[in-house]
Order: structure tokens, then C-alpha cells, then sequence
């Protein structure tokens, strides 16, 4: 940890991806909600929690970065490893998301209505081309995504919310979809990557 400090090595993005990917495979999109499962789950504050994981995030980019490129193999090896393990290399089906989430919490019938109508108008504004996650970064209320530009990650299937994988999961690079309800509020996803099996 210390080496990488020394090397300015700076994890912060991945450890927001990584915490966002665990919020979604929470479905708890509220942070105190999903906070108080991490507690419940580790044994630990979340800020503690958050911390191991950005500890073992630099650890294992400084053994990459410092001893990973002085080990060269050579190709033959490589192609015998491959040959040997090729169902290790079989890609899933996988999309990858962008959110933004426009917040209900606290909010009378008006104030619904209100976060229903600004969620249909950034979903209407990515359609025509403003880019997501420039929306993403201005207007979303969900503050473990939000400073990533929304970015969620990869999810392969029966990973995400049943409600969320029938709208995205069958759709191609750039669907934006109309705001989904959930507990928290309006949420908007842009299918940002698709990988297919194979």
C-alpha cells in the first residue's frame, strides 16, 4: 500500500465500480440500506470496508505493475496453457450500464411527479444524442455512481434486478431506456458495452 502511494497510483474509479456493482447486486439503491448490508455482511463500517477494498485494490496493482512486467513467458507455454484450460476463456453473455437515478426519497405526490417528469426528460435528452454520461455526472441523485459518470460495470445474466435485466439485457450498445421505477426513485440505464457468448 505504501509503495503504491509512493508511485501516486490512483484506484479511486475502480473502487467506486466495484462498489457499485455490489449496490446493484444488492438491489438496495438506497446508500443507508446497502451501507447497513455491508455492515451486516463483513463485520465491519462501511468506511473500513471500503478501505480493505481499496488497500487490496493498490496491493495487487503494485504486484502487476512491479513484478508483472518483468516476467515474460514465453508463447508456446502460453499456447500449451490455453489449449489446456480453453473452457476457461469461454465468454458469458455480459452488458455492461450506465445509470442515472433521480431521487424519490422524501418526496410528497408532487414531488414524485416532479422526479417522474425531470427522469423522462434526461432519458428524452440522452435519446437525442446529449451524452449519458455528462448527464449522468450533472443530475444523478446516487452518490456511489454519480463521481464515475454513472458507470456501473459488466453483469452477466440473472446478476441483475429481474425488473432491470427484461428491459436491457437483450438490447445493443447505446439503448437508453425510459426511467424504471424502484424504491429509490426513476432510474435511467444506457447500455454502454455488449458482449455476447463465445
Amino acid at each position: 500500500v505504501q509503495k503504491g502511494k509512493e508511485l501516486g497510483i490512483n484506484v479511486e474509479p475502480e473502487v467506486s465500480k466495484y462498489l457499485a456493482e455490489l449496490q446493484l447486486q444488492s438491489k438496495l439503491v438506497e446508500p443507508e440500506k446497502f451501507q447497513a448490508y455491508v455492515r451486516e455482511q463483513t463485520g465491519m463500517p462501511f468506511e473500513d470496508f471500503k478501505s480493505d477494498v481499496r488497500n487490496n485494490m493498490l496491493t495487487q496493482r503494485v504486484v502487476r505493475q512491479e513484478v508483472g512486467r518483468l516476467i515474460t513467458i514465453p508463447r508456446a507455454e502460453l499456447e500449451k496453457y490455453y489449449n489446456e484450460h480453453k473452457a476457461e476463456f469461454v465468454r458469458e453473455d455480459r452488458v455492461f450500464l450506465r445509470q442515472i437515478l433521480v431521487s424519490t426519497e422524501g418526496k410528497d405526490a408532487a414531488g414524485i411527479a416532479a422526479a417522474e417528469k425531470k427522469a423522462r426528460s434526461l432519458s428524452d435528452r440522452a435519446r437525442k444524442g446529449e451524452k449519458f454520461h455528462e448527464l449522468a455526472k450533472q443530475h444523478s441523485d446516487d452518490a456511489a455512481t454519480k463521481d464515475n459518470y454513472g458507470e456501473l460495470g459488466g453483469f452477466k445474466r440473472g446478476e441483475l434486478n429481474k425488473q432491470v435485466e427484461d428491459v436491457v439485457f437483450d438490447q445493443e450498445r447505446g439503448f437508453v431506456t425510459d426511467p424504471i421505477r424502484v424504491t429509490a426513485g426513476f432510474i435511467i440505464l444506457k447500455v454502454e458495452e455488449k458482449h455476447k457468448a463465445g
